[in-house]
């Protein structure tokens, strides 16, 4: 095995722990979220590190769901396991977390939260009620992506 095919792994497991019960668009959303943290340099832009500690700042209290592996008979996860390998490797166009600004350019969705769901209040000041700083950028089944 290699790093990239575990950091692949991983990406794959993440996204699926935090967005599997809203279906494959919200999976890969939530994969183009933690590419767009990597791109930008978080966690040194080591892929591992960013999926490790993607709850820093999270929308809610504790970790991502702990639903086991999921069903890879299930075509659903499926679809979104052949696609992990074109986010990770930068092929694949962000069109679910990306915006256009007028002004500023392209934003990518950086956080996500279930915005009914939210428990944090660090995460609600800083970033749900701090538009200049992360404006939404898109929402994708359940999850609301912020820059």
């Amino acid at each position: 095995m290699t790093r990239q095919t575990l950091e692949k792994a991983e990406l794959f497991l993440q996204a699926w722990k935090e967005a599997g019960q809203y279906g494959e668009q919200a999976m890969l959303a939530v994969a183009f979220a933690l590419r767009n943290r990597q791109r930008a340099g978080w966690e040194g832009g080591d892929w591992l590190r960013v999926i490790q500690n993607c709850g820093r700042l999270r929308y809610n209290k504790g970790p991502a769901n702990d639903v086991g592996f999921p069903d890879l008979r299930n075509p659903v996860v499926y679809r979104f396991l052949t696609r992990v390998d074109a986010i990770y490797g930068g092929s694949a166009p962000d069109t679910y977390t990306s915006c256009t600004h007028p002004i500023e350019g392209v934003r990518t969705g950086k956080y996500w939260a279930e915005l009914d769901k939210i428990t944090d209040e660090k995460f609600l000041l800083s970033v749900v009620r701090c538009p200049g700083a992360h404006p939404k950028t898109s929402q994708v089944g359940g999850l609301t992506f912020f820059a």
